[in-house]
């Protein structure tokens, strides 16, 4: 789950940890689905999850705006 890897990159205390869910989030950006689950993040009231969105989708329109349709 998205939230709670940004969850734990910027809550937990073990390095270990945050290096993981790091991980985990820039692979998670590169998928098609970030498109979708970015623009729902904006949505949040948590504005770690806000600024996690934004940045998604400033990183999916500068490397993979060929993923969107003329109809998106």
């Amino acid at each position: 789950d998205v939230k709670q890897a940004i969850d734990l990159l910027y809550t937990s205390r073990d390095r270990a940890i945050q290096q993981t869910a790091n991980t985990w989030l820039q692979d998670f950006q590169k998928q098609p689905e970030g498109w979708q689950v970015a623009a729902q993040l904006l949505q949040e009231t948590n504005n770690t999850y806000v600024f996690f969105g934004a940045h998604t989708l400033c990183n999916k329109i500068r490397y993979d705006l060929n993923e969107l349709s003329t109809e998106q």
